[in-house]
């Protein structure tokens, strides 16, 4: 990754704060958000940010994961298309409706569990699909429970891709519940 501007007040020691996306399909532990603080004299000078397998190199004081390995952060590139699609179902169903579809469809990409696996790419409608499906079932025949929403899950999944091809790990289910919990609370109103 290269720094392509930066804007200095004063030319003496300073301790930048840089945050950087950072995608690898070569090393898990490494992709995610990072924050990192780069010390040096002067302008900021060509240097790497982090050495193979996370290690800091002299000039950087700390480098700082801040997501889960299993938690994806939402890319930059993908906003856009989340607008659009919010805006379509904001059209065809009732706004908390919307909201609740695009917040299931925002966790099914961040784990990126199962055989779609699209979150290298700037594909994040890929899962909304499902989510929209799962949505619509919350709403219909409600959920007292995260294995409820497991089953739902399970269900709209083997229906999409067959039975038994994707397997939704349960602290997904347990973050879709607690979105569901919301969505009913807001509803009653």
């Amino acid at each position: 990754m290269r720094i392509d501007r930066q804007h200095i007040i004063y030319d003496s020691d300073y301790l930048n704060q840089i945050i950087v996306y950072t995608m690898s399909r070569a090393s898990k532990e490494m992709w995610g958000i990072w924050r990192l603080n780069v010390c040096e004299k002067g302008m900021f000078s060509s240097c790497p940010l982090l050495w193979e397998g996370g290690a800091k190199p002299l000039s950087v004081v700390s480098a700082d994961k801040r997501n889960d390995p299993k938690d994806r952060p939402i890319l930059p590139c993908v906003l856009p298309i989340r607008q659009q699609l919010y805006q379509q179902w904001a059209e065809h169903y009732d706004h908390a409706s919307a909201s609740l579809m695009r917040s299931i469809t925002d966790m099914i990409y961040r784990y990126d569990f199962g055989i779609v696996g699209c979150y290298y790419n700037d594909t994040w409608d890929e899962y909304s699909s499902e989510a929209e499906q799962i949505a619509n079932r919350l709403i219909k025949e409600s959920a007292d429970s995260a294995d409820e929403v497991l089953a739902i899950m399970t269900t709209v999944y083997d229906v999409s891709f067959g039975a038994g091809y994707t397997r939704i790990p349960m602290d997904v289910a347990e973050h879709i519940y607690g979105l569901w919990l919301k969505y009913k609370s807001n509803d009653n109103k």
